[in-house]
């Protein structure tokens, strides 16, 4: 946990200083894990909100921090639409994805995926909230709370992404010859949908769909990878147009 994640209604204002109340998890963590004293510095994601310096006043009975400073955070727009894979997987794409910028989890039965992915308690919404968050205090420069939303299948997913009129979309391919670092449409802070395949990988009839809807392909390399690494190999590279 490199920064406490807070929700905007959790802040309390005394005398015009805001303070928050760590929960449960988080004081368990600082009293067993990093080890907390009055005046300890610490970082804060206030949630839809940006960032935030915190300073420990109290440690007894919980954890109460001030709030001494306000800072933006990293502005990111990334959708990734990804076909189901097993529920172990997503909750490494969910965690991770949300350290590096994902704000909507598009998640669709593929034609190579199992049916029986999309009814996963992952997606449910204390699980979900309970990963992405985990992945958000990780980062301590992304704070949009992502979102997930399950189609049913990628004509469905696609059909939602349309009304959201993005024209920065890119599609991770075993049959592309450019490099993604090679994207010319790598634009800083622009919005972007990010499309991975399954575990199994994309059919040739989901590709040309994709690409149908204008997706460019991109490919990272000659090795066939994981889901989950070939997720967190493609945002380090987006990761990198990002204004600091």
């Amino acid at each position: 946990m490199n920064s406490l994640i807070i929700k905007e209604e959790d802040i309390e204002t005394i005398d015009e200083k805001n303070f928050y109340t760590l929960n449960e998890d988080q004081n368990a963590h600082m009293n067993n894990i990093v080890g907390i004293k009055v005046g300890k510095s610490l970082k804060g994601t206030i949630l839809n909100k940006g960032l935030c310096d915190l300073v420990v006043n109290t440690i007894t009975p919980k954890i109460t921090c001030e709030i001494t400073a306000n800072r933006p955070g990293v502005e990111s727009e990334i959708s990734l639409l990804v076909g189901a894979s097993r529920p172990q997987t997503m909750k490494k794409v969910i965690e991770h994805g949300a350290s590096l910028g994902i704000t909507q989890f598009h998640v669709f039965k593929a034609e190579l995926s199992d049916k029986s992915y999309l009814q996963s308690k992952v997606y449910e919404d204390s699980e979900f909230q309970k990963l992405s968050e985990l992945g958000l205090s990780q980062s301590t420069c992304f704070f949009k709370s992502p979102k997930v939303i399950v189609h049913k299948n990628i004509h469905c997913a696609l059909s939602h992404l349309a009304n959201l009129n993005i024209s920065n979309k890119l599609i991770l391919s075993p049959f592309a010859k450019k490099g993604l670092i090679k994207h010319t449409s790598l634009l800083p802070n622009k919005p972007m949908v990010l499309a991975i395949g399954p575990e199994r990988g994309w059919t040739d009839k989901e590709l040309t769909l994709l690409v149908d809807n204008n997706f460019s392909e991109f490919s990272l390399g000659p090795s066939i990878m994981r889901v989950e690494i070939a997720l967190f190999a493609s945002l380090g590279v987006i990761n990198q147009y990002f204004e600091k």
